[in-house]
């Protein structure tokens, strides 16, 4: 479904990543793991389109995706969920909903949205700047879904929040799973993303260290103290 191959990133002239490399077959579910900055962010950006490689391929069903535009790449179906949650503050929840909907017939609507996650129901006439930092994260995760992708990138979703609200996100999360939609999530949180992926990369430095099941990971105390360990 999606082919990563030895992309190289650069921030002006910091050259980012170097080389990195994964892949992810249709309904499949993959973790990238690491340190603050190690890459995550960029590798999801740059499968994204807001920050184009100046070498390597991306291909997603086939096709190239290093010479199109974020929003060509959303429209071929892929939805992504930026560190910063980036919900539109003065609007309700369902209006931040509605304001990306993205037709398709059996697709995503508001009210499957509601009927899949009541506690959105129970805000959807609250703005955005009214609603806690875990509600804010329901939301951002929930709204991709309205352009109906068939990847969903999610960047550090448990960043910065309770331990309880975590359960709720990777509840959201696992939701999201069962509908057959892939994804790719980008996480410091071994636990929370060892409960959702069964196979992952460590990136380290903008490149690829590691790369398996997350059984065998947890097993690695080696790899772990050296790449994930604060």
């Amino acid at each position: 479904m999606l082919e990563v191959n030895d992309i190289h990133t650069y921030y002006g002239r910091s050259h980012i990543l170097q080389g990195i490399s994964l892949n992810l077959q249709k309904g499949e579910v993959i973790c990238v793991l690491g340190r603050n900055g190690a890459g995550k962010s960029t590798t999801l950006r740059s499968i994204m389109g807001f920050n184009v490689p100046r070498r390597g391929s991306i291909k997603f069903e086939g096709l190239e995706l290093t010479k199109k535009l974020p929003y060509e790449i959303c429209r071929l179906g892929i939805g992504y969920v930026p560190q910063d949650r980036r919900i539109f503050p003065t609007l309700s929840v369902q209006d931040n909903l509605e304001v990306i909907e993205r037709r398709v017939e059996g697709g995503w609507t508001v009210e499957k949205i509601f009927s899949t996650f009541p506690i959105l129901e129970n805000l959807k006439t609250r703005k955005g700047r009214h609603l806690s930092g875990g509600e804010q994260q329901i939301l951002a995760v929930a709204r991709p879904l309205m352009t109906n992708p068939k990847l969903l990138l999610l960047d550090e979703p448990s960043e910065g929040l309770a331990p309880l609200i975590v359960k709720a996100i990777e509840e959201l999360v696992r939701r999201i799973i069962t509908t057959g939609i892939s994804v790719i999530l980008a996480e410091q949180n071994m636990r929370f993303a060892m409960n959702i992926a069964p196979r992952g990369y460590i990136i380290d430095k903008g490149r690829i260290h590691h790369q398996g099941t997350m059984e065998d990971l947890k097993e690695d105390k080696e790899i772990i103290g050296k790449y994930l360990a604060v």
